[in-house]
C-alpha cells in the first residue's frame, strides 16, 4: 500500500483514561524509554503518523479499533491477526478464537527490552538495517505484514524504511505466533531499484510445501507498480539458489487507478488464485481485484473485470486483504475498510480529547469468506436450482445455497413469474455436501402454487457480510392443466384374453386416478396406481405410483383396445391410447430354431406357446419317428418382448440319441384347451 504510518503519538496518561497509559508510556517518575536516544523526526518527515490519534494498542484487552493491512493466521488452536504499525507496536499482534472478538497481545513479562510495563510489539527491535538502525525513534514504523509458519518456525515479512521514502522487506524469525520477533540480517530480503522500494510483503506454501513470496515493487518512473513472487529457501529466510522474480501482475484496469499492491495467494479447487487491492488507499475508490494464476510463479490472469470487494454505504475502500483458510477449511479474506462517511485519517488528533481521535476515520479489521464459482472467486451466496418441476397446479423446487462468509442456513427466495416466497437453505440434500464439504446442511425444497401454464422460475441466495445477493438459477416449467394425460404403453396378446400396461396422471391432483379400457366396447376399470419410476423421474411433483396393467378376457381374433384417463376436478377425461392387438387361438405356435449334428445325436432348441395359457407345454421331438416329450419351459427373452402376454419361460432345447447317417426331425407344439397339436417344422440333418 502507499506508506502511511498509523503509530499513535505519545499522549497522556489522562488522555488513555484513569489507571491506563498509552503503549510506549511509563508511570509518572520512571525514565521513559522512548524519550530517550536519539529521535530524528527530521528524517521521517515525510512519513509522519497520518493518524497521531489511534486508540491504544492495549495489551491483554480486546480490541476493536484501527488495524490497516491485515494478516491472518490459525496456528491450530487460536487465531493470530497482524496490521501495520498502530496503536503503539510497530508490529501489532492480536489473537481470537471466534474470528470475531480479538486480544491485543499481552504486554512482555519480564519485559528485556525496555522499562515499559505495557510493552507488547511482536517486533520488539527493528532490524539494524532500517533507517535508524535498531533504534525505536519516533516516527518508525513497519508496513503491511505478512507471516506464515515456515522450516518448523513462524516468519514474518515487513517493509520497513532504508532511507526517507523509501522501504525494503525484512525476513524475521519467532518460535511463536505472538513473537517476538527477529531480523538477524545484515541486509533486507528484498529490496527493488526503485526510488520507493518495495512493499506489502506476502508468503505463500504451495501444496508440496515449498515456501514462496510475493510482494510490491513501487511505480519507478515510468514503470508502473508492480506484483512479483519469487521462490524462498525452505527455512524462508532467504530465496532459492537459481530463482528469479516472476512479475504476477500489473495495473490495467480502470478501477485499478495504475496501482495493484497487497497481493495474497491462495491454491483452491485446483487453481492458484491472487487476491490484490488497487487504486488510492485513502479514498473510497480502494478496492479488492482477484486474478488466476497457473502457479505461484504465474503468468496471472484477472479472473473477473470486476472488483472482488467495493465500498458499502457502511464501508469504504475496502483493500489490504489477505487469504487464510479457518479451522473449518474454509477459505476467508482479512481485509480493511474505512468507516464511512471517511476515507482518510483525522486532521485533528485530538477530536475527542487530548491526543485521541477515535470517532473519525479509521480503517477496521473485517473477515469474509470467499467461494469458487463460475471460475472466480465470489463473496457472493454460491449454490444451485437443481428442481423445477410441475406438479399438480403446482411447481416443485429444490436446490442447496450457502453465504461463503457464514456457515449458518441462509435465505432463499424463490419467484415463479416474479411472485416470490422466502425459504431457509437449511437441510441436509446431498447437493451442498457435495458442492462444499465444509458447508453441510444447506439444502432447501419446496411446493410453490401455479396455475396451469409456463412459468419461470428463478432462486437467489439472499446475501449475509460483504458481497450481494445471487441468482442460483432460473427454469422455464410447464404445468399442465384440464384433462387426464399419459400412455396406453402395452397392448399385446395374453392368454385368455390381452395384456394392457401404461400410467395416466390427472394435473388436478398428484393421488392415483381411475383409468378405463376397453376391448372392442366392452369396459374394464382400472386404477393407475402402480409404481412407474420412469414416470416419477418426468414428473417429480406427482410422484411414481402412476402405472397400471392388467389382463383382461378376450376371444382368439383381432380386436381394438382403448384406453381413457377419467378426470378428476377441472377437465374431462382423456383418450390415453388406442392399439389394434390380434389374440390368438386354438393351436399352438413356435418355432424349432436349431436342428443340429452333436456328439452322439441331434441338438434342437426352439420355442411353444399355447394360446389358452401363459404356462409352460409339452414339445415332442421326433427323430425319424422316434419321439421324446421336453417342456417348453426355459427362458427366452425374445419370445417374451414378442408375446409380453406369455412371459419368456416358452423355450426348449435338448441333445437327442441319433446314428451316424442322415435324419430327419420334426417338433410339435402339444396342445390344451380347445385346438389341436401343431407341427412347429421339420428339418434334414446328418449326424457324422
Amino acid at each position: 500500500m502507499v506508506a502511511v504510518l498509523v503509530v499513535l503519538l505519545m499522549a497522556t496518561a489522562a488522555a488513555a483514561g484513569a489507571g491506563t497509559l498509552p503503549a510506549g508510556a511509563v508511570p509518572s517518575g520512571a525514565a521513559s524509554p522512548q524519550s530517550s536516544g536519539p529521535q530524528p523526526v527530521t528524517a521521517y518527515s515525510r512519513w509522519e503518523p497520518a493518524y497521531a490519534g489511534a486508540p491504544w494498542f492495549e495489551p491483554g484487552q480486546p480490541y476493536g479499533e484501527n488495524f490497516p493491512d491485515p494478516e491472518v493466521v490459525w496456528d491450530g488452536s487460536r487465531y493470530w491477526a497482524y496490521s501495520t504499525s498502530t496503536g503503539g507496536p510497530m508490529l501489532p499482534a492480536m489473537w481470537s478464537t471466534d474470528l470475531g472478538t480479538w486480544y491485543a497481545r499481552d504486554a512482555y513479562s519480564p519485559n528485556t527490552y525496555n522499562s515499559d510495563p505495557f510493552f507488547n510489539d511482536a517486533f520488539p527491535v527493528p532490524p539494524r538495517w532500517s533507517l535508524g538502525g535498531t533504534a525505536r525513534t519516533k516516527g518508525k514504523a513497519q508496513w503491511a505484514p505478512g507471516v506464515a509458519r515456515i522450516g518448523g518456525a513462524w516468519r514474518a515479512y515487513t517493509a520497513w524504511e532504508v532511507s526517507p521514502g523509501r522501504r525494503c522487506i525484512s525476513a524475521a524469525t519467532s518460535a511463536s505466533p505472538a513473537g517476538p520477533f527477529v531480523d538477524k540480517a545484515a541486509a533486507p530480503l528484498v529490496c527493488d531499484a526503485g526510488p520507493a522500494g518495495s512493499i506489502d510483503a506476502e508468503p505463500f506454501v504451495d501444496a508440496d510445501g515449498r515456501p514462496w513470496l510475493l510482494w510490491k515493487a513501487e511505480a519507478d518512473g515510468g514503470m508502473p507498480a508492480r506484483i512479483y513472487s519469487r521462490a524462498l529457501s525452505p527455512d524462508g529466510l532467504s530465496f532459492r539458489p537459481g530463482s528469479s522474480p516472476a512479475l504476477l501482475l500489473t495495473s490495467v484496469l480502470d478501477w485499478e487507478g495504475m496501482v495493484v499492491e497487497n497481493p495474497s495467494m491462495v491454491q483452491r479447487d485446483g487453481s492458484y488464485w491472487l487476491l490484490y487491492s488497487g487504486n488510492q488507499w485513502d479514498s473510497a475508490d480502494y478496492r479488492l481485484g482477484q486474478a488466476r494464476c497457473a502457479g505461484p510463479a504465474g503468468p496471472c490472469e484477472r479472473s473477473s473485470a470486476e472488483p472482488l470487494f467495493s465500498s458499502t454505504d457502511s464501508e469504504l475502500g475496502p483493500g489490504g486483504g489477505s487469504f487464510f483458510v479457518d479451522a473449518e477449511s474454509r477459505l476467508r479474506i482479512a481485509y480493511h475498510a474505512w468507516n464511512a462517511p471517511y476515507s482518510s485519517y483525522p486532521a485533528d488528533p485530538n477530536c475527542d480529547g487530548p491526543g485521541l481521535c477515535r470517532s473519525e476515520g479509521q480503517r477496521f479489521l473485517h473477515v469474509e469468506g470467499a467461494a469458487v464459482s463460475g471460475g472466480s472467486l465470489t463473496v457472493d451466496p454460491v449454490g444451485r436450482l437443481d428442481v423445477a418441476a410441475p406438479g399438480p397446479r403446482t411447481v416443485d423446487v429444490a436446490g442447496w445455497a450457502l453465504d461463503p462468509s457464514d456457515p449458518e442456513p441462509i435465505a432463499v427466495h424463490v419467484y415463479v413469474d416474479g411472485t416470490g416466497v422466502a425459504l431457509t437453505a437449511s437441510g441436509a440434500g446431498s447437493g451442498a455436501g457435495a458442492a462444499s464439504p465444509a458447508h453441510g446442511g444447506h439444502a432447501f425444497a419446496a411446493t410453490l402454487r401455479a396455475a396451469p401454464g409456463r412459468h419461470t422460475v428463478c432462486a437467489y441466495g439472499i446475501n449475509t457480510g460483504a458481497g450481494g445477493n445471487s441468482v442460483l438459477g432460473c427454469r422455464s416449467v410447464v404445468v399442465p392443466g384440464g384433462d387426464p394425460f399419459g400412455s396406453l404403453d402395452v397392448v399385446a396378446p395374453a392368454a385368455g384374453g390381452v395384456a394392457v400396461a401404461g400410467w395416466a396422471i390427472d394435473p388436478d391432483t398428484a393421488g392415483p386416478i381411475a383409468v378405463h379400457v376397453y376391448v372392442d366396447g366392452s369396459g374394464s376399470a382400472l386404477t393407475a396406481s402402480a409404481t412407474r419410476g420412469d414416470v416419477g423421474a418426468a414428473y417429480p411433483g406427482y410422484g411414481s405410483g402412476h402405472g397400471f396393467a392388467a389382463t383382461l378376457r378376450a376371444a382368439p381374433g383381432r380386436h381394438t383396445v382403448c384406453a381413457y384417463g377419467i378426470n378428476t376436478g377441472a377437465g374431462g377425461n382423456s383418450v390415453l391410447g388406442c392399439r389394434s392387438v390380434v389374440v390368438s387361438g386354438g393351436d399352438p405356435f413356435g418355432s424349432l430354431d436349431v436342428v443340429a449334428p452333436a456328439a452322439g445325436g441331434v441338438a434342437v432348441a426352439g420355442w411353444a406357446i399355447d394360446p389358452d395359457t401363459a404356462g409352460p407345454i409339452a414339445v415332442h421331438v421326433y427323430v425319424d419317428g422316434s419321439g421324446s416329450a421336453l417342456t417348453a419351459s426355459a427362458t427366452r427373452g425374445d419370445v417374451g418382448a414378442a408375446y409380453p402376454g406369455y412371459g419368456s419361460g416358452h423355450g426348449f432345447a435338448a441333445t437327442l440319441r441319433a446314428a451316424p447317417g442322415r435324419h430327419t426331425v420334426c417338433a410339435y407344439g402339444i396342445n390344451t384347451g380347445t385346438g389341436g397339436n401343431r407341427l412347429l417344422r421339420c428339418q434334414v440333418v446328418t449326424v457324422r
